[in-house]
């Protein structure tokens, strides 16, 4: 499931389908030429941590890279932790802004043993 930034939560076939995740038509010189992040809760297993400040995630076929910085919120099973805790095949809810396949998180919450 995809959550926008208008909190509807949608399937993320859906999302794409609707143009939500789409890149914006061609920049003119004066423009930026990358896509602007879109706000997403997405909850998806642990695959790895893979610094400090990021770790991947993975829903069905797609890889994501989860980058946090000081003030991104961590929580496992509704305790604060650092990322280093958290383990592989654990569930995640990330909220933050997404931008290709990286989503800078907010929040984090993790749950262990908890089916998708």
């Amino acid at each position: 499931m995809l959550r926008l930034a208008t909190r509807r939560t949608l399937p993320l076939a859906i999302a794409i389908a609707a143009g939500a995740l789409a890149s914006p038509p061609a920049a003119s010189a004066a423009t930026i030429a990358h896509p602007a992040a879109v706000g997403v809760t997405l909850t998806a297993r642990v695959v790895k941590v893979t610094s400090a400040t990021s770790f991947t995630m993975k829903l069905s076929t797609l890889t994501y890279t989860v980058k946090i910085s000081a003030s991104t919120k961590v929580t496992l099973t509704n305790k604060p932790v650092k990322l280093s805790a958290l383990k592989a095949g654990e569930l995640a809810k990330v909220t933050g802004s997404l931008n290709g396949s990286t989503l800078t998180a907010t929040v984090v919450s993790v749950t262990t043993g908890a089916l998708l």
